[in-house]
């Protein structure tokens, strides 16, 4: 899904992910994990990616992944921006914990810093035939 980077979008992307999750037959507890790292991804790009700019365009990419040996699965869900990357403050005191957080749910976390915008790739833990 593309979208404008805009916090009415943030609720739109959670009943997407919830509706996608429930579809591929997800549990319901691991789904709420992802839908947290989901949702902390795409408010950072809200927050942070165009400051002081009109919003622009994010892109969420989710895709579910079959280990055909073992028939676990996996969730893969990348979240991309084209605004500039603003790194953490050294005391973000009640806020600048997203990436903690989405390490927190997440089986694995990758971040690119490019040119032109920041992408967030994120792996959820594995889950059994389903």
């Amino acid at each position: 899904m593309t979208m404008v980077a805009d916090a009415a979008a943030l609720s739109l992307v959670r009943r997407r992910f919830r509706r996608w999750l429930d579809g591929v037959g997800w549990p319901q507890d691991l789904g709420d994990e992802i839908i947290v790292a989901v949702d902390e991804a795409a408010s950072n790009v809200v927050d942070h990616a165009y400051p002081g700019r009109r919003a622009g365009p994010m892109r969420i990419v989710a895709r579910r992944l079959a280990d055909g040996l073992r028939g676990h699965r996996h969730v893969e869900i990348a979240v991309r921006d084209w605004g500039r990357w603003q790194p953490a403050p050294t005391d973000p005191g009640y806020r600048g914990r997203g990436l903690a957080m989405m390490r927190a749910f997440m089986h694995r976390v990758d971040l690119w810093r490019m040119d032109e915008g920041t992408e967030v790739v994120m792996r959820s833990v594995a889950v059994g035939p389903g």
